[in-house]
Protein backbone atom coordinates (compact mmCIF):
# COMPACT_ATOMS: atom_id res chain seq x y z
CA UNK A 1 0.00 0.00 0.00
CA UNK A 2 1.18 3.64 -1.09
CA UNK A 3 2.29 5.79 2.05
CA UNK A 4 1.85 9.72 2.05
CA UNK A 5 4.20 12.31 3.31
CA UNK A 6 2.46 12.42 6.84
CA UNK A 7 2.52 8.49 6.85
CA UNK A 8 -1.24 7.98 6.57
CA UNK A 9 -2.12 5.47 3.60
CA UNK A 10 -2.60 7.90 0.04
CA UNK A 11 -6.02 8.26 -1.02
CA UNK A 12 -4.90 8.85 -4.49
CA UNK A 13 -3.53 5.32 -4.96
CA UNK A 14 -7.04 3.50 -2.83
CA UNK A 15 -8.91 5.58 -5.34
CA UNK A 16 -7.29 4.70 -7.88
CA UNK A 17 -7.30 0.82 -6.86
CA UNK A 18 -11.01 1.48 -6.65
CA UNK A 19 -11.94 2.71 -9.94
CA UNK A 20 -9.27 -0.64 -11.16
CA UNK A 21 -11.40 -3.22 -9.05
CA UNK A 22 -14.21 -1.87 -11.34
CA UNK A 23 -13.07 -3.42 -14.41
CA UNK A 24 -13.79 -6.84 -12.49
CA UNK A 25 -16.81 -6.30 -11.09
CA UNK A 26 -18.29 -5.17 -14.33
CA UNK A 27 -19.63 -8.56 -15.77
CA UNK A 28 -19.77 -10.18 -12.41
CA UNK A 29 -23.53 -11.53 -11.92
CA UNK A 30 -24.71 -9.96 -15.17
CA UNK A 31 -25.35 -11.76 -18.47
CA UNK A 32 -26.31 -10.46 -21.18
CA UNK A 33 -28.82 -11.40 -24.04
CA UNK A 34 -27.33 -12.81 -26.74
CA UNK A 35 -28.66 -10.42 -28.98
CA UNK A 36 -28.12 -7.53 -26.96
CA UNK A 37 -24.51 -6.79 -28.99
CA UNK A 38 -22.77 -8.75 -31.87
CA UNK A 39 -20.08 -9.83 -31.01
CA UNK A 40 -18.21 -7.62 -28.60
CA UNK A 41 -19.66 -5.31 -25.50
CA UNK A 42 -17.44 -3.23 -23.19
CA UNK A 43 -18.13 -1.72 -20.16
CA UNK A 44 -16.63 1.95 -19.58
CA UNK A 45 -17.16 4.51 -16.60
CA UNK A 46 -19.28 7.38 -17.03
CA UNK A 47 -18.58 9.31 -14.01
CA UNK A 48 -18.53 9.10 -10.26
CA UNK A 49 -21.68 10.66 -8.13
CA UNK A 50 -19.90 10.59 -5.09
CA UNK A 51 -16.85 9.21 -2.97
CA UNK A 52 -17.13 9.78 0.47
CA UNK A 53 -14.36 9.58 2.81
CA UNK A 54 -15.36 8.75 5.82
CA UNK A 55 -12.19 7.73 8.39
CA UNK A 56 -8.96 8.43 8.16
CA UNK A 57 -6.80 4.82 6.46
CA UNK A 58 -4.74 3.53 8.69
CA UNK A 59 -1.16 1.86 7.17
CA UNK A 60 -1.70 -1.33 9.76
CA UNK A 61 -4.64 -2.49 9.01
CA UNK A 62 -5.83 -4.39 5.68
CA UNK A 63 -8.37 -2.86 3.51
CA UNK A 64 -11.21 -4.42 1.92
CA UNK A 65 -12.69 -3.72 -1.45
CA UNK A 66 -16.19 -4.30 -1.68
CA UNK A 67 -18.93 -3.20 -4.65
CA UNK A 68 -21.91 -4.78 -6.37
CA UNK A 69 -24.55 -3.29 -9.01
CA UNK A 70 -26.97 -1.48 -7.16
CA UNK A 71 -29.30 0.29 -9.77
CA UNK A 72 -29.45 -0.41 -13.51
CA UNK A 73 -31.16 1.83 -15.82
CA UNK A 74 -31.78 0.99 -19.92
CA UNK A 75 -27.75 0.94 -20.93
CA UNK A 76 -26.32 2.14 -17.41
CA UNK A 77 -25.49 1.03 -13.94
CA UNK A 78 -25.15 2.33 -10.68
CA UNK A 79 -21.74 0.65 -9.28
CA UNK A 80 -21.65 0.95 -5.22
CA UNK A 81 -18.67 0.51 -3.57
CA UNK A 82 -16.92 0.43 -0.12
CA UNK A 83 -13.44 0.10 1.34
CA UNK A 84 -13.59 -1.25 4.78
CA UNK A 85 -11.12 -2.29 7.67
CA UNK A 86 -11.56 -4.30 11.04
CA UNK A 87 -11.82 -1.62 14.12
CA UNK A 88 -12.67 -3.72 17.67
CA UNK A 89 -13.02 -6.81 15.75
CA UNK A 90 -15.88 -4.90 13.88
CA UNK A 91 -15.48 -3.89 10.00
CA UNK A 92 -15.64 0.14 9.53
CA UNK A 93 -16.32 1.54 6.34
CA UNK A 94 -13.41 4.27 5.48
CA UNK A 95 -14.94 4.96 2.12
CA UNK A 96 -18.11 5.34 -0.23
CA UNK A 97 -18.58 5.49 -3.48
CA UNK A 98 -21.06 5.19 -6.42
CA UNK A 99 -19.78 5.15 -10.16
CA UNK A 100 -21.87 5.33 -13.28
CA UNK A 101 -20.90 2.49 -15.70
CA UNK A 102 -22.51 2.62 -19.40
CA UNK A 103 -22.56 -0.54 -21.89
CA UNK A 104 -21.71 -0.20 -25.56
CA UNK A 105 -21.16 -1.92 -28.59
CA UNK A 106 -18.06 -1.67 -31.01
CA UNK A 107 -19.62 1.24 -32.76
CA UNK A 108 -20.14 2.88 -29.21
CA UNK A 109 -23.83 2.53 -29.24
CA UNK A 110 -26.01 1.89 -25.86
CA UNK A 111 -26.37 -2.12 -25.04
CA UNK A 112 -29.38 -2.55 -22.74
CA UNK A 113 -28.33 -4.05 -19.69
CA UNK A 114 -30.49 -6.70 -17.82
CA UNK A 115 -32.49 -5.59 -15.17
CA UNK A 116 -31.46 -6.43 -10.92
CA UNK A 117 -34.16 -6.95 -8.33
CA UNK A 118 -32.98 -6.00 -4.70
CA UNK A 119 -33.56 -9.16 -2.34
CA UNK A 120 -32.52 -8.70 0.84
CA UNK A 121 -33.58 -5.54 3.41
CA UNK A 122 -29.77 -4.52 2.88
CA UNK A 123 -30.33 -4.61 -0.89
CA UNK A 124 -33.47 -2.69 -1.22
CA UNK A 125 -32.25 0.08 1.07
CA UNK A 126 -29.37 0.64 -1.07
CA UNK A 127 -31.28 0.46 -3.77
CA UNK A 128 -33.84 3.20 -2.76
CA UNK A 129 -31.00 5.93 -1.72
CA UNK A 130 -28.78 5.42 -4.95
CA UNK A 131 -31.96 5.91 -6.95
CA UNK A 132 -32.75 8.89 -4.91
CA UNK A 133 -29.51 10.07 -6.01
CA UNK A 134 -29.58 9.52 -9.08
CA UNK A 135 -32.90 11.53 -9.86
CA UNK A 136 -31.23 14.10 -7.69
CA UNK A 137 -28.17 14.13 -10.32
CA UNK A 138 -30.65 14.00 -13.35
CA UNK A 139 -32.15 17.20 -11.72
CA UNK A 140 -29.08 19.26 -10.86
CA UNK A 141 -28.21 18.15 -14.48
CA UNK A 142 -31.42 20.47 -15.81
CA UNK A 143 -30.34 23.14 -14.05
CA UNK A 144 -26.49 23.06 -14.69
CA UNK A 145 -25.47 26.92 -15.82
CA UNK A 146 -24.42 26.29 -18.56
CA UNK A 147 -27.95 25.47 -19.02
CA UNK A 148 -30.09 27.44 -17.03
CA UNK A 149 -29.41 30.74 -15.82
CA UNK A 150 -28.78 31.13 -11.69
CA UNK A 151 -32.10 31.38 -9.57
CA UNK A 152 -32.56 35.40 -8.54
CA UNK A 153 -31.58 34.05 -4.86
CA UNK A 154 -28.32 33.18 -6.18
CA UNK A 155 -27.89 36.26 -8.59
CA UNK A 156 -28.70 38.08 -5.01
CA UNK A 157 -25.57 36.25 -3.77
CA UNK A 158 -22.97 37.17 -6.37
CA UNK A 159 -24.69 41.08 -6.50
CA UNK A 160 -23.74 41.11 -2.46
CA UNK A 161 -20.38 40.02 -3.22
CA UNK A 162 -20.02 42.74 -5.68
CA UNK A 163 -21.24 45.34 -3.13
CA UNK A 164 -19.18 43.51 -0.21
CA UNK A 165 -15.97 44.19 -2.28
CA UNK A 166 -16.95 47.54 -3.42
CA UNK A 167 -17.83 48.78 -0.42
CA UNK A 168 -15.01 47.27 1.32
CA UNK A 169 -16.97 45.74 3.28
CA UNK A 170 -15.33 42.29 3.01
CA UNK A 171 -11.74 42.42 3.88
CA UNK A 172 -10.50 38.90 3.94
CA UNK A 173 -10.86 37.41 0.67
CA UNK A 174 -8.93 36.05 -2.25
CA UNK A 175 -9.70 36.98 -5.92
CA UNK A 176 -10.41 33.44 -7.23
CA UNK A 177 -8.18 34.00 -10.16
CA UNK A 178 -5.49 34.16 -8.11
CA UNK A 179 -6.26 31.04 -6.95
CA UNK A 180 -5.71 28.82 -10.17
CA UNK A 181 -3.29 26.10 -11.42
CA UNK A 182 -1.88 24.06 -14.51
CA UNK A 183 0.30 21.53 -14.76
CA UNK A 184 1.18 19.22 -18.12
CA UNK A 185 1.32 15.43 -18.60
CA UNK A 186 2.17 13.51 -21.30
CA UNK A 187 -0.05 10.41 -21.21
CA UNK A 188 2.37 7.39 -21.06
CA UNK A 189 1.45 3.82 -22.32
CA UNK A 190 2.03 2.13 -19.15
CA UNK A 191 -1.32 3.97 -17.88
CA UNK A 192 -3.71 2.69 -20.59
CA UNK A 193 -6.55 0.29 -19.63
CA UNK A 194 -7.77 -2.68 -21.70
CA UNK A 195 -9.38 -0.52 -24.33
CA UNK A 196 -5.93 1.25 -25.55
CA UNK A 197 -7.15 4.52 -23.34
CA UNK A 198 -6.01 6.18 -20.70
CA UNK A 199 -7.01 4.33 -17.37
CA UNK A 200 -9.38 6.71 -15.62
CA UNK A 201 -7.73 5.89 -12.42
CA UNK A 202 -5.02 7.07 -13.32
CA UNK A 203 -6.28 10.89 -14.08
CA UNK A 204 -8.25 10.83 -10.97
CA UNK A 205 -5.29 10.04 -8.72
CA UNK A 206 -3.13 12.94 -10.56
CA UNK A 207 -6.47 15.63 -10.16
CA UNK A 208 -7.06 14.28 -6.29
CA UNK A 209 -3.16 14.89 -6.34
CA UNK A 210 -3.98 18.20 -8.13
CA UNK A 211 -6.58 19.40 -5.47
CA UNK A 212 -4.44 18.58 -2.39
CA UNK A 213 -1.88 21.09 -3.54
CA UNK A 214 -3.52 23.57 -4.00
CA UNK A 215 -5.99 23.84 -1.12
CA UNK A 216 -2.23 23.14 0.89
CA UNK A 217 -0.87 26.23 -0.72
CA UNK A 218 -4.00 28.31 -0.26
CA UNK A 219 -4.73 27.50 3.16
CA UNK A 220 -0.97 26.92 4.37
CA UNK A 221 -1.90 23.69 6.42
CA UNK A 222 -2.02 20.10 5.42
CA UNK A 223 -5.28 19.65 4.07
CA UNK A 224 -7.33 16.73 4.62
CA UNK A 225 -9.97 15.08 1.68
CA UNK A 226 -13.16 15.10 3.32
CA UNK A 227 -15.75 14.52 -0.22
CA UNK A 228 -15.51 13.93 -4.09
CA UNK A 229 -18.17 15.11 -5.56
CA UNK A 230 -19.25 14.49 -9.52
CA UNK A 231 -16.55 13.46 -11.76
CA UNK A 232 -17.29 13.54 -15.10
CA UNK A 233 -15.62 11.22 -17.88
CA UNK A 234 -17.19 12.96 -20.47
CA UNK A 235 -14.26 11.77 -23.34
CA UNK A 236 -11.44 8.89 -23.72
CA UNK A 237 -7.97 10.27 -23.42
CA UNK A 238 -5.70 8.91 -26.02
CA UNK A 239 -2.26 7.45 -25.74
CA UNK A 240 0.13 10.21 -26.28
CA UNK A 241 -1.83 13.04 -25.41
CA UNK A 242 -0.97 16.20 -23.46
CA UNK A 243 -3.29 16.61 -20.72
CA UNK A 244 -3.32 19.83 -19.12
CA UNK A 245 -5.04 20.06 -15.16
CA UNK A 246 -6.55 22.94 -14.65
CA UNK A 247 -7.58 23.77 -11.30
CA UNK A 248 -8.77 26.37 -8.76
CA UNK A 249 -10.47 26.98 -5.41
CA UNK A 250 -14.27 27.54 -6.44
CA UNK A 251 -15.94 28.02 -3.05
CA UNK A 252 -14.66 28.38 0.99
CA UNK A 253 -17.26 28.10 3.98
CA UNK A 254 -15.36 28.47 7.33
CA UNK A 255 -12.54 25.69 7.31
CA UNK A 256 -14.11 23.75 4.42
CA UNK A 257 -12.61 24.35 0.79
CA UNK A 258 -14.05 23.28 -2.75
CA UNK A 259 -11.35 23.10 -5.42
CA UNK A 260 -12.17 22.31 -9.21
CA UNK A 261 -10.39 20.57 -11.53
CA UNK A 262 -10.37 20.36 -15.08
CA UNK A 263 -8.52 17.66 -17.93
CA UNK A 264 -8.27 19.62 -20.96
CA UNK A 265 -6.51 17.52 -24.12
CA UNK A 266 -4.66 20.05 -25.49
CA UNK A 267 -3.90 19.20 -29.66
CA UNK A 268 -0.72 21.10 -30.98
CA UNK A 269 -1.00 21.27 -34.62
CA UNK A 270 -4.45 23.24 -34.11
CA UNK A 271 -3.86 24.53 -30.82
CA UNK A 272 -7.53 23.50 -29.41
CA UNK A 273 -7.99 21.75 -26.72
CA UNK A 274 -11.07 19.58 -25.79
CA UNK A 275 -12.17 18.80 -21.89
CA UNK A 276 -12.42 15.17 -21.20
CA UNK A 277 -12.69 14.92 -17.39
CA UNK A 278 -13.76 17.31 -14.66
CA UNK A 279 -13.41 16.59 -10.66
CA UNK A 280 -14.66 18.67 -7.74
CA UNK A 281 -12.95 17.90 -4.26
CA UNK A 282 -14.28 19.06 -0.97
CA UNK A 283 -11.53 19.26 1.85
CA UNK A 284 -11.16 20.50 5.65
CA UNK A 285 -8.85 22.44 7.32
CA UNK A 286 -8.40 21.89 10.71
CA UNK A 287 -8.24 24.58 12.86
CA UNK A 288 -8.16 27.30 10.27
CA UNK A 289 -10.81 29.54 9.12
CA UNK A 290 -10.52 30.20 5.29
CA UNK A 291 -10.60 33.64 3.74
CA UNK A 292 -13.59 34.04 1.36
CA UNK A 293 -12.84 33.33 -2.40
CA UNK A 294 -14.24 36.27 -4.62
CA UNK A 295 -15.02 35.63 -7.87
CA UNK A 296 -14.23 38.78 -10.26
CA UNK A 297 -15.23 37.45 -13.91
CA UNK A 298 -18.65 35.97 -14.81
CA UNK A 299 -17.26 32.55 -15.57
CA UNK A 300 -15.95 32.56 -11.81
CA UNK A 301 -19.36 33.79 -9.97
CA UNK A 302 -20.95 30.52 -12.53
CA UNK A 303 -18.05 28.46 -10.41
CA UNK A 304 -18.47 30.22 -7.49
CA UNK A 305 -22.62 29.28 -7.15
CA UNK A 306 -22.35 25.17 -8.74
CA UNK A 307 -19.57 25.00 -5.69
CA UNK A 308 -21.99 26.55 -3.24
CA UNK A 309 -25.31 24.23 -4.20
CA UNK A 310 -22.87 21.04 -4.39
CA UNK A 311 -21.70 22.47 -0.56
CA UNK A 312 -25.20 22.68 0.62
CA UNK A 313 -26.13 19.11 -0.62
CA UNK A 314 -23.08 17.82 1.13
Amino acid sequence: MYIELAGAVAYTHVLGREHSFLKGLQASGLTFPADSFDDICSIVTAGCDRINILQPLNINKDLCLKGQVSYVGKSSMEVSMEVSAMENNLRQNMIEATFTMVARDRFNKQVTVPGIEPVTEAEKKLYEKIKVRRELRIARAKQNLSVQPPTPEERLVVHQLFLDRKTSKLKDWVDMGETKSQSLILMQPQKRNIHGKIFGGYLMRLATEQAFVVAYIFSGVRPVIKDVDEINFLLPVEIGSICSFESSVTYTHNQYIQIEVRVNVIDPPTHTNKTTNTFHFTLATPGVKLPRVMPLLYEDAMKYIEAQRRFNET
